[in-house]
């Protein structure tokens, strides 16, 4: 398939709406979507924090799409989406989405980590809005690594729970953060603490949840990112 791929300063505010409109709300349940025009201000904001790159066919037609959030204060970008339009999944649109933002991102901010979510297949199954297995091996073929810690997504908005049994992954670390198959705790811990508190707006020192946490992460200076086979099995 002849695709495009183009940042979000590239593309107009009707494709930066198609890409929630046909593209977001078909690959994601509502729980894991924040606010439609939360999404739009925020991609279109002059802060840059949320960054995209999108698919278009030759027509101009969004096809796919990757969105990012940069926390500047712990130098962690995290994907918060990859979909690809119902009907083109698995014909290669994702995997070139997520290696140009590899680069793309790294050259503009200089992360320490690139970060993502991907749904557990041992705990999730295949639905309509695809299939965890499938994710998964996706993004082990890019070299994308897991971090063995209890992550679940903070709840995006007032009627949205947490998504729960997630893998937090590594798709990219810096040198310096990547050492003998670890990465530095501090980092991954300043990620967490901001991301929980950019969705929630806080953080419950006796939430159950946070403190399981906290104790996995806290217990060792550096930790392991594994290989994703071992959770496809």
């Amino acid at each position: 398939m002849d695709i495009r791929v183009r940042d979000e300063h590239e593309v107009d505010d009707a494709q930066l709406a198609a890409l929630y409109d046909d593209v977001l709300t078909l690959s994601f349940p509502r729980s894991e979507l924040v606010d439609r025009a939360e999404f739009l201000d925020a991609v279109a904001g002059p802060d840059g924090d949320t960054c995209a790159v999108v698919a278009l066919d030759a027509a101009g037609e969004v096809v796919g799409g990757i969105v990012g959030e940069w926390f500047a204060q712990c130098r962690v970008l995290l994907v918060s989406y990859v979909a690809v339009a119902p009907g083109l999944r698995g014909g290669g649109v994702g995997r070139r989405l997520i290696s140009e933002s590899l680069i793309r991102w790294g050259s503009r901010f200089s992360p320490l980590l690139i970060v993502g979510e991907v749904e557990d297949p041992r705990v999730h199954p295949a639905t309509e809005y695809g299939d965890p297995v499938a994710r998964l091996r996706l993004y082990e073929a890019l070299g994308a690594l897991i971090l063995p810690v209890p992550y679940f997504q903070p709840a995006l908005h007032e009627d949205a729970d947490r998504v729960r049994d997630l893998l937090l992954m590594v798709f990219a670390a810096s040198p310096a953060y990547r050492l003998d198959g670890h990465v530095d705790t501090s980092v991954v811990r300043g990620f967490l603490e901001q991301n929980l508190l950019a969705c929630e707006g806080h953080i419950d020192p006796g939430d159950e949840e946070i403190r399981a946490l906290w104790a996995a992460v806290d217990r060792t200076d550096r930790i392991p990112m594994l290989a994703p086979q071992r959770y496809l099995t």
